[in-house]
Formats: structure tokens, C-alpha cells, sequence
């Protein structure tokens, strides 16, 4: 666990982003603020069309605010393209390159930003073997399982020593057993690298699970935010006692044990 990386918090403050309709404008988001603690696991939750996945792309760069501010490690990133700023994002669909190898793939980011070869090898090598994918580094991504497709997606993100990892419902696409191996796998991760993650969801259980903090977002505003345990105990609205229905504490941990029909 490196210093750099223990130094980096995200400051999101008073963001909104309208878009205009044949009706007028409309916002996708408004108003929100959160505070990421480095080193914290923060999961936006919500239902779909709430306005979580602006909010990530927003912090990658990837859109526009309309107005607010968003500072990582105290340097404002308003107006830098998202190449300039000192994140990576793991997408629902992995983005891999079909054509690449495994390895390829993960030294995409490297070998754009020219690091010599020989790093390159070892420093790609090294994730592999972090993400357990190092026998398969030959393999074009066709070749490998959804869970093992996701690895390499995490693997290529985190081998560039971003400040902060974003990611976009990445485990939504695997099935059930998948994504609970995959949720220990982002877990483990997070705690041995000391990542700064921030990462979107509609999934209460995978959010009670990965999360040192949730921030429930409803109609494009932050309704609660606090962490898995301050929900169960204080529920700020009926909206957010109904949408993490069903949770119970077993022993010291949450559990969600009935789904929502």
C-alpha cells in the first residue's frame, strides 16, 4: 500500500446536470454532493434512471456538469478531459479489445503511455498474478469465462496506478455465483492495493457487501448517505426503507434475506 495512493480523496460538491427535451430541461442530476475518503469503498446506489451512473461519468470525465465542482486529492477537474484526470473506470460491458491478448490488453494503458517495455512486462505480469489470470496472459478475451473477462477488465485499470477506480455496474452482466466471487475478489483487492473506489450499483446486497459508505440516490438527488449499518438503524425516508427492504443483521454483518417483487 503505497502513500500516493492513501493521500487521494474526491470531493463532489453541489453537482447538477440538465439536459434540455421538447418539454424544456430536464436533470439527470441535481444538486449532489459526497465526500470519498481515500482508501474508502463508497457505493452509489439507487434504482435505474436515478442519476448514479452521471454522477461516475461526471467524476471520469466523460460528461459535462452543468454546474458544482469535483476535486480529487484538492486539485479541481473541472474542464480536464477525461485522459488527464487521475482515474480509471471498469465498465458493465468490460470494453475489452477482442483482438488483443489478455496481456495486450492489460498493457494497453502502459504502452500509450509509453513506459518502456521491460516495466511494461513486469509490471503487467505482476496484476496478472494479482488477479490469478497469469497462466491465461496468451488468451484473446473469447477465450476466458464472464468472471475471468472482468478480472482482466480490473487488472487493465488498476495497472496504471489510478488514484481512483470508478466502476459502472461491472459485475451486472455475470451470474449469481460469479458475481459473489467476483464481489470478494473487488473486495480483496480494494483492502491489499488501498484503493479509493467509487462504484455504482441498483444491487442492495452487492452494496451491503462491498461498501464502507452508501450514498442512495432517488431522482437524480443524494437521499441518505452513510454506512450499511446506519441504514438498517436510521432510514432517513419510506423511500429508503422500501428500496433496502428485506435487510436483517446476522451475527455483526447485514444480510438482504427477501427480494423486493
Amino acid at each position: 500500500m503505497t502513500t500516493e495512493l492513501m493521500t487521494n480523496k474526491v470531493e463532489i460538491k453541489n453537482l447538477s446536470k440538465t439536459f434540455h427535451t421538447k418539454r424544456g430541461e430536464a436533470f439527470a442530476v441535481k444538486d449532489f454532493s459526497l465526500s470519498i475518503e481515500s482508501g474508502e469503498l463508497v457505493c452509489l446506489l439507487g434504482p435505474s434512471g436515478c442519476g448514479k451512473t452521471t454522477v461516475l461519468r461526471s467524476v471520469a470525465g466523460l460528461e459535462t456538469p452543468t454546474s458544482g465542482s469535483i476535486e480529487i486529492a484538492g486539485q479541481n477537474m473541472n474542464g480536464l478531459p477525461p485522459q488527464k484526470r487521475p482515474v480509471a473506470m471498469v465498465f458493465q460491458s468490460y470494453a475489452l479489445f477482442p483482438h488483443m491478448s489478455v496481456f495486450e490488453n492489460v498493457a494497453f494503458g502502459l504502452r500509450v503511455r509509453k513506459m518502456p517495455h521491460k516495466d511494461i512486462q513486469i509490471k503487467v505480469e505482476k496484476m496478472l498474478e494479482l488477479v490469478g489470470l497469469h497462466a491465461k496472459a496468451k488468451r484473446a478475451p473469447n477465450q476466458l469465462s464472464g468472471g475471468e473477462q472482468q478480472r482482466v477488465a480490473l487488472a487493465r485499470a488498476l495497472v496504471v496506478n489510478p488514484e481512483i477506480l470508478l466502476c459502472d455496474e461491472p459485475l451486472s452482466n455475470l451470474d449469481q455465483s460469479l458475481r459473489i466471487k467476483m464481489r470478494e475478489e473487488i473486495k480483496r483487492l480494494q483492502k491489499e492495493l488501498g484503493l479509493t473506489i467509487l462504484f455504482v450499483t441498483h444491487d442492495q446486497e452487492e452494496a451491503l457487501y462491498l461498501s464502507d459508505r452508501i450514498a442512495l440516490m432517488e431522482k437524480g438527488r443524494l437521499v441518505q448517505e452513510g454506512t450499511p449499518m446506519a441504514f438498517y438503524e436510521k432510514p432517513a425516508s419510506p423511500f429508503v426503507k422500501e428500496f433496502l427492504g428485506g435487510i436483517k443483521k446476522v451475527g455483526n454483518e447485514l444480510v438482504r434475506v427477501v427480494a423486493l417483487t
